[in-house]
């Protein structure tokens, strides 16, 4: 049974590493992009980001409760670096994200400019954000690493 919880919080390490990469190289990329107009960039980022929050919370959460179960090798490090990307999504969820959300959705709503606020949380969101996925990747890392085997042979 401990292998499989292992195993799962690896998958769950790696797996969010991944999507939080490939979502930041990839589906950011129409955001960015001159082609659309404000309103559809808000649009298109109230579609996006709340699966991106979703997956992140709860691949991190599974691999939190695992890491605190099994306490595996290294398992103080792990739970520290786990710990820290998730709290930073949660607090990044609540009190960055959730303004960020309401300021697109009337901007979408209303075809009106973002307020003068929105560079700051979108700033503060992408600073909370970038350490989160280092912690969550740290941890990935060191949930890889072999464990000592107690058998010398």
């Amino acid at each position: 049974m401990r292998s499989w919880g292992l195993a799962i919080t690896r998958l769950s390490l790696a797996g969010w590493l991944g999507a939080a990469v490939f979502f930041v190289a990839v589906a950011i990329r129409p955001i960015r992009t001159p082609d659309l107009d404000s309103p559809q960039k808000a649009l298109l980022a109230g579609i996006l980001f709340p699966g991106y929050y979703a997956f992140g919370l709860s691949l991190l959460s599974v691999a939190w409760a695992l890491i605190l179960l099994l306490r595996p090798r290294r398992w103080g490090w792990q739970f520290t670096f786990v710990t820290l990307s998730l709290g930073l999504a949660i607090v990044d969820w609540f009190m960055i994200y959730s303004p960020l959300a309401e300021m697109t959705r009337l901007q979408w709503m209303e075809q009106a400019a973002p307020p003068a606020s929105f560079r700051g949380y979108h700033i503060a969101s992408m600073v909370i954000n970038g350490i989160g996925i280092l912690c969550g990747g740290v941890a990935a890392v060191l949930s890889c690493l072999p464990e000592e085997s107690s058998n010398p042979t």
